[in-house]
């Protein structure tokens, strides 16, 4: 049976299969796997796979469309879900000209938004995503991300170990993906000062 699933805690990777490859896309706290489908029936569901310990709340998908079909309020809540998703499309994963360090302190600025946990030297420390699924979020290679987490490690900017990403300086993290974040997120408030 599908289900939509609310991520209550943890960091996942999601792939869709839309056209002939899938496109995979590391989700946090607060992201809604498969609010796509509640709009859409023809669009294939997605799978997901915990990178880390993650707590959901499942709702069948068939379930899901009654309610927000007859609920006003779920389904703007769905469609915000879908509308982010887009805008951190755009925001984090569609940015091929720029540099792969770039892409990557944005992609690990935007976990920080979703999925970071109290850190041991540093301030926000991102558990789960293995460098391959860095490099396949991102659409470059593993030695293109193992050369950017090099420059982000000389730079004390990142932290890396096993699976974990420690962030001395949120800041220049931030600085070095040159994104813009939106002025309520956290990295907005920073940016802003």
């Amino acid at each position: 049976m599908l289900s939509v699933r609310v991520r209550l805690r943890g960091c996942v990777a999601e792939r869709t299969l839309i056209g002939s490859s899938p496109t995979m896309r590391i989700l946090g706290a607060g992201a809604v796997l498969g609010c796509m489908k509640v709009f859409d029936r023809r669009i294939p569901p997605p799978t997901a796979t915990c990178l880390t310990d993650t707590w959901t709340i499942s709702v069948p998908l068939e379930r899901m469309r009654t309610l927000a079909e007859s609920n006003a309020s779920l389904m703007k809540a769905v469609g915000v879900s879908v509308a982010d998703r887009l805008e951190a499309t755009e925001r984090i994963y569609n940015r091929h000209g720029l540099k792969p360090v770039q892409r990557l302190a944005g992609l690990l600025a935007h976990l920080v938004m979703h999925c970071a946990v109290p850190a041991e030297e540093a301030d926000f420390r991102v558990e789960g995503p293995a460098q391959s699924d860095l490099a396949e979020a991102l659409s470059l290679s593993i030695g293109s991300v193992e050369a950017a987490l090099k420059t982000l490690r000389e730079d004390n900017t990142v932290l890396p170990g096993y699976r974990t990403y420690e962030f001395p300086s949120l800041r220049r993290l931030l600085e070095t993906s040159a994104i813009q974040f939106p002025p309520e997120s956290l990295a907005g408030a920073l940016a802003a000062f």
